[in-house]
């Protein structure tokens, strides 16, 4: 029979001396718990350093440093913009300033356009050919190339454009006829049935709506005529373009 063996502890003795010399103390501590506290105070330390780093005043000096950097960035960029704003500001005012010469220029050169329009508009014989009551008593055709109208007395006939009298003349069926040339290669002829006193002559200058004869007695019958080019054309198709 074998003799059981026993396990001695082991014990750390620790002694306090005071300087003095008097009250020195020992103490003694299991080598276990004496481990246990070694590492508990290791672990202490290592806390504090740790907490030292990351509250240290070196890091709030470049978390600083970088945030007087961004500022400074934007200070920049608010000047850049407040320039760019000036420019702007300065171009949309030249940009008003050529705008309103332009309406003004196109508002003075309107003026005399719109009065050679107007002029131009007044060379085509778009007028119909008789003041005052009048009937159309036939239509153009190829067989008629023109149109005949019956004039009321107390009406007139007048020139439908602006233009010359070219020609003052007759015919084995017409007593009277007038043939006026006007602009944009438009002519006119005015043919009567039975003679008349008509008050234009070869040569003269005639303006849209003068009276080229006054009926007095009785109802006349006017065949007019409208020729573009040198060909006849419906006259009703240049008097409804004007409205």
């Amino acid at each position: 029979m074998k003799r059981k063996g026993h396990k001695h502890k082991e014990y750390i003795s620790i002694l306090m001396i005071s300087d003095t010399g008097q009250g020195n103390r020992q103490f003694h501590i299991s080598r276990t718990a004496f481990k246990i506290l070694v590492a508990f105070v290791v672990l202490i330390l290592a806390g504090v350093c740790a907490s030292g780093w990351i509250f240290s005043p070196k890091g709030s000096a470049e978390e600083q440093e970088n945030l007087y950097e961004q500022l400074a960035d934007a200070q920049k960029t608010v000047k850049r913009l407040e320039e760019e704003k000036a420019a702007l500001e300065t171009d949309n005012a030249l940009l008003r300033q050529e705008n309103e010469s332009a309406a003004q220029n196109s508002t003075e050169s309107e003026a005399p356009n719109s009065a050679e329009d107007e002029d131009e508009d007044e060379d085509i014989p778009r007028r119909y050919p008789a003041s005052g009551r009048s009937t159309v008593l036939s239509s153009f055709s190829e067989e008629t190339p023109y149109l005949s109208i019956s004039v009321e007395a107390g009406g007139t006939i007048v020139a439908a454009g602006s233009g010359m009298v070219v020609q003052v003349s007759s015919d084995d069926t017409y007593p009277v006829i007038i043939e006026i040339e006007h602009k944009k290669n438009y002519r006119t002829r005015y043919m009567f049935r039975s003679v008349v006193e008509i008050s234009a002559a070869e040569g003269a200058q005639v303006e849209a709506g003068d009276v080229l004869l006054a009926i007095d007695a009785e109802n006349m019958q006017l065949d007019y005529q409208i020729t573009y080019e040198d060909n006849p054309i419906d006259p009703l198709t240049v008097i409804e373009a004007k409205g």
